[in-house]
């Protein structure tokens, strides 16, 4: 073996290796300026080398695309929560309605008999009835957000379904947003007129009970009307959301939503023009006897009255159901739309195409099923 000096490497060089310190032109030197081999044609890159293949290829992302229709159904999923917690809104404030008739029976009752226990009654119904109203309208206030939601999923998506549905959902979304600014203007109105009411009704004179009741009735008629153009609009809203999607069913479901969903609002404002004739006149003033019977006379109407929005209560849940078969239709009918490949909700849904036997299995029998095992 070669003797090393001490800044060699200690081991041996291979055959036909240059010596640690051999000469600079010893080495390949590269071609002069502008006669280098042109480069390679370019084609398929080579084999990765052997080194490389021992290694696992890196990570790559996948890319999530969303399913067909992403937007739209989470719309749908968000409106029949929407609606369904409006359902029990509207449960709570049936409840409400009931157990104020109660509590108004039972004061008509204690001024007939003048019986102070009756009295008290009435008013631990009163402070029910109160407790069961702001329960209700937490749920109407959580109902609304969700359905809001809804609508904006539904917006999100409008161009999933074609340019028919795009229309629809934008002449739906204006008209919500026109109940929206109705429904917030009718809270500000109610919450003032109540404000009004407590300061006429908190000590009134027996001869200022006249002009109380018929603030009161003036006051029913202004949030009667406002009710009735926000449950319009919001009613054209809900119903002009998905009829392109809708399958047949759901299309002659709509006629029966709008009817039940505007019967209610439309009782209550026939009930506030026509309670001042019911009233009949408030004569107050005149003595301690005529004076009771009249307020006895005037609570029996306003029970008789109440009964008119507890029905419409009911008529709006009935609608609210009828609005979740509705929505179910426009689910199906999305879905059939995907399936066929046409704008046509009731389009049938192709069949999943049958998977082909394992490898190695036997072929299919003559009927065209798997043999057995």
């Amino acid at each position: 073996m070669d003797a090393q000096p001490p800044y060699d490497s200690p081991y041996p060089r291979p055959p036909g290796a240059p010596p640690p310190h051999a000469p600079l032109l010893a080495y390949p030197m590269p071609p002069p300026y502008g006669q280098a081999p042109p480069p390679p044609p370019y084609g398929p890159p080579g084999a990765f080398p052997a080194y490389m293949a021992a290694y696992p290829p890196a990570y790559v992302v996948p890319f999530y695309r969303s399913p067909p229709g992403h937007h739209t159904f989470e719309g749908i999923r968000f409106l029949r929560y929407g609606t369904i917690i409006m359902a029990v809104f509207n449960l709570f404030s049936l409840i409400s309605f009931l157990v104020l008739l109660a509590a108004v029976d039972q004061m008509q009752a204690a001024i007939s008999s003048a019986s102070f226990s009756t009295l008290a009654a009435a008013e631990r119904s009163l402070a029910a009835s109160i407790v069961v109203t702001v329960i209700a309208g937490f749920f109407g206030l959580i109902g609304s957000i969700v359905g809001l939601v809804g609508f904006g999923n539904a917006h999100r998506g409008k161009s999933e379904f074609g340019p028919e549905h795009k229309r629809a959902v934008s002449g739906a979304v204006g008209l919500a947003v026109v109940a929206c600014v109705v429904y917030l203007l009718l809270a500000i109105v109610t919450i003032s007129v109540n404000a009004g009411l407590e300061t006429v009704f908190a000590a009134p004179e027996i001869a200022e009970l006249d002009a109380a009741f018929r603030e009161l009735f003036r006051a029913l008629i202004l949030t009667s009307l406002i009710a009735m153009v926000g449950a319009m609009a919001a009613g054209f809203a809900m119903a002009a959301l998905l009829p392109e999607l809708m399958t047949a069913a759901g299309r002659r479901l709509s006629g029966a939503f709008l009817g039940l969903s505007l019967l209610g609002p439309l009782l209550n404002l026939i009930m506030a023009f026509a309670l001042p004739a019911m009233m009949g006149p408030a004569t107050f003033g005149v003595g301690g006897a005529a004076d009771a019977e009249t307020l006895r006379r005037m609570l029996g109407t306003l029970t008789t009255a109440a009964l008119v929005p507890a029905f419409a209560n009911v008529l709006t849940i009935f609608a609210l159901v009828v609005y979740v078969g509705m929505l179910k239709a426009a689910e199906q009918g999305a879905r059939n739309m995907i399936s066929s490949g046409l704008f046509d909700p009731d389009a049938p849904r192709q069949p999943a195409p049958r998977a082909g036997p394992m490898p190695g299995a036997p072929p299919p029998t003559a009927d065209g099923g798997w043999p057995p095992g």
